[in-house]
């Protein structure tokens, strides 16, 4: 405090003086959010496939953190519950899709409202054609007596990509 100073006129007296005013206000608390990674990246995904990469959500503010996760993209899903109710220091991980239904670069973004938009790419895929394979690749039946039936196995599988498939033809008349 200043001591002040003091007039004094016939009559009058006139005192002035400084007066320190301490005050406490109240704020309320903030949320503080923080992402990682501030971004998802999916890399190429084959179409018809799914990918899937976690995300974490931290609050590092005073204040709790709410909200609900939200996707942009209906080829990118959420898996975990998406809401968020988390205190000071608390984290959550969440795990999402990626489900190209396309070839090409797929742009999505996730929202969430006090952590702003989480941008998330990919890169749809067309997989490989598929590859016939049969094995054995040469039947011998041996000696089979006139009339009389033989069997014989054959593995058809696909060493390629998709999904094969088609039918079996026999480029023999004498086999049916």
């Amino acid at each position: 405090l200043d001591p002040g100073w003091l007039f004094l006129l016939p009559g009058l007296a006139i005192l002035a003086a400084t007066i320190l005013v301490l005050g406490f206000g109240v704020l309320e608390p903030e949320p503080d959010c923080r992402v990682t990674p501030r971004q998802v990246d999916f890399g190429a995904v084959e179409i018809g496939t799914q990918a899937i990469r976690g995300l974490t959500v931290r609050n590092l503010g005073v204040g709790r953190l709410q909200g609900t996760l939200v996707s942009s993209c209906p080829v990118l899903t959420i898996l975990d519950p998406p809401e968020l109710d988390l205190g000071r220091s608390e984290a959550r991980t969440l795990r999402t899709q990626m489900e190209p239904l396309r070839e090409g670069p797929i742009e999505c973004t996730l929202e969430l409202e006090s952590c702003g938009p989480i941008p998330v790419t990919a890169l749809g895929v067309r997989p490989p054609d598929p590859t016939c394979a049969l094995f054995p690749g040469r039947l011998d039946f041996g000696r089979v007596p006139i009339g009389e039936p033989a069997l014989a196995n054959v593995l058809v599988s696909n060493h390629g990509g998709g999904r094969l498939t088609g039918t079996l033809h026999v480029d023999c008349e004498r086999f049916v």
